[in-house]
């Protein structure tokens, strides 16, 4: 599509980015999960866009309750905290590759729901803590923090993530570039946030939650 902008196109795109958001965040902690469970940490859903192992909380302090009342080494705590990113990181990467074969938007709409939101929300909220010293929490910084590695070492995979947002917005067509990077960005917290209150408030019923 290489000529005018395509006003039902940009619809059809924030619907999907709309619903792909928080699907790709319930997946992601689902990664967490699996992984954290599966090296002898179980964990659970405690909202949509938050998990943690049973009976503590996703922090630097909090894992390493965990790994002393569960018996798990660190290897279980740096698997399962780049779960989650690495999951998001593939479906980026493998919607990318997918929308440049066959130019669904679909695949489009799913890569960059993924690592848009996720990457940019990051990088601007959580690194002056990172430079700070006051991050307790973040997967990238958990990760590091059991490799005994600095705080900010796998910070870098955020900025795959924007890498890979910004190929996404190169493979579409120029005029269409803008306006859907933008919608999509949009539609993605709007529907992430959207969603997560409804599901927080009527399966988890949270009144509050914390992110």
């Amino acid at each position: 599509m290489r000529g005018k902008l395509d006003g039902k196109r940009l619809l059809q795109l924030a619907g999907l980015t709309f619903i792909a958001a928080p699907l790709n965040v319930l997946l992601h902690e689902l990664a967490h999960i699996l992984v954290l469970t599966l090296g002898g940490i179980p964990a659970r859903l405690v909202a949509l866009g938050s998990m943690t192992p049973i009976g503590f909380v996703w922090t630097f302090e909090g894992l390493r309750a965990a790994q002393l009342h569960y018996g798990a080494g660190d290897a279980v705590v740096v698997a399962g905290a780049l779960a989650g990113p690495v999951f998001t990181l593939a479906v980026g990467y493998g919607g990318l590759w997918a929308f440049r074969r066959w130019q669904a938007l679909s695949l489009w709409a799913v890569a960059y729901s993924a690592v848009a939101p996720r990457s940019v929300a990051n990088l601007l909220f959580l690194t002056p803590k990172v430079i700070d010293g006051s991050i307790t929490s973040s997967d990238e910084a958990i990760a590091a923090v059991f490799l005994g590695w600095p705080v900010w070492s796998l910070w870098w995979l955020l900025v795959i993530g924007v890498i890979c947002m910004v190929l996404l917005i190169i493979a579409l067509p120029k005029q269409e570039r803008l306006p859907m990077a933008v919608i999509g960005f949009i539609a993605s917290f709007v529907g992430f946030f959207i969603i997560e209150y409804l599901v927080n408030t009527l399966v988890f019923n949270l009144e509050t939650w914390d992110r």
